[in-house]
């Protein structure tokens, strides 16, 4: 089952979502063949996901349904160090186009020149 649905927009829509698990997040030894950064670790997970781990207990998640999610998360606790009782999460949508760039940037480079113009 893929994230990644049809917008009116007209192009795929992708859900990330960030996780504040924990104090810390021992990376180390999660290095693979399909590391697409090492600072912060990132790496694709599944068929269309993304997975970028961060030292300090924030854990982002790109393309994966909810149960993919807290697949990935329960895999991850044996890393985690100071886990949070209840974890902090954000989630932003956005809308990938041809041309490379999604809806959300382009929207939030509008509202920053609208907000230097009025001030």
């Amino acid at each position: 089952m893929s994230q990644a649905s049809k917008s009116p927009l007209g192009g795929p829509r992708t859900t990330a979502r960030a996780f504040f698990v924990s104090d810390r997040l021992n990376t180390s030894g999660l290095e693979r063949g399909d590391v697409l950064a090492t600072t912060p670790l990132a790496f694709r997970v599944n068929e269309n996901g993304v997975a970028i781990l961060f030292r300090y207990g924030v854990v982002v998640l790109i393309g994966l349904n909810a149960l993919e999610e807290e697949e990935f998360l329960r895999g991850l606790q044996s890393r985690m160090t100071g886990v949070f009782a209840r974890r902090d999460e954000r989630s932003q949508q956005s809308d990938w186009h041809p041309n490379g760039r999604t809806r959300f940037r382009r929207e939030a480079r509008s509202a920053c020149k609208a907000s230097r113009r009025s001030g």
